[in-house]
């Protein structure tokens, strides 16, 4: 069996059994990305521990992808040998060495000050467009994107000034359908369902901008 025929079984597992976001991620790793294409014709039965490391060897630097790559890759190959679906390679049971990824250009440090400055001028601007609320909201409640995106204004209890956080949403990319859209869910883990005490200054942005029930 092939590198792609075994991502493609898996992936039909999944779809019953984790999020649409998290399916999307999957399809991204496993069809999508250059990792996977550079194995697609590979059979599985060859991809020992040593082979797979000589392999992350070939790529000139690391990121975060190729290191979820991996991870989502070995969840794969645990499912398939609990099934016996195919010839495996040996186990992945010790961690493989990453070349230390070295930033070229991209981004840029800022200090305290600098941080208030911006914070300043995005409320500064909160009146006049309204696109600086999410900025405003994210900075002041540490929120992550989706949640930010997913914020109704039943989630606002401005007597107690606090923000309820219940949903994520986010725009999905699945590299089967060729299609993207928008999915609204549960947050990332239970534990994200929470409840976030804000200044009086970010329930006044919300209720200023009107932040629509739907």
């Amino acid at each position: 069996m092939t590198f792609a025929e075994l991502s493609r079984a898996y992936l039909d597992y999944s779809k019953s059994k984790v999020k649409v976001s998290t399916l999307s991620t999957y399809e991204n790793l496993l069809i999508a990305s250059p990792f996977a294409k550079s194995l697609a014709t590979r059979d599985v039965s060859e991809l020992t521990r040593s082979t797979v490391q000589l392999w992350i060897d070939s790529f000139d630097d690391h990121t975060s992808y190729i290191h979820n790559f991996i991870i989502v890759m070995r969840s794969m190959i645990s499912w398939a040998r609990d099934r016996e679906l195919c010839a495996l390679p040996d186990e992945y049971s010790k961690p493989f060495k990453f070349k230390r990824m070295v930033r070229k250009g991209g981004g840029i440090e800022i200090d305290d000050g600098d941080y208030e400055k911006i914070a300043q001028y995005v409320q500064d601007n909160l009146k006049t467009d309204r696109k600086y609320l999410a900025v405003f909201v994210a900075m002041n409640t540490g929120m992550r994107i989706g949640e930010v995106c997913g914020l109704m204004k039943d989630d606002i209890e401005a007597g107690k000034n606090v923000i309820h956080i219940r949903r994520t949403l986010r725009r999905n990319y699945s590299p089967v359908t060729k299609k993207t859209e928008v999915v609204i869910g549960t947050p990332k883990s239970k534990t994200s369902m929470r409840s976030i005490p804000v200044a009086k200054s970010v329930i006044d942005a919300c209720l200023f901008n009107d932040l629509k029930s739907e």
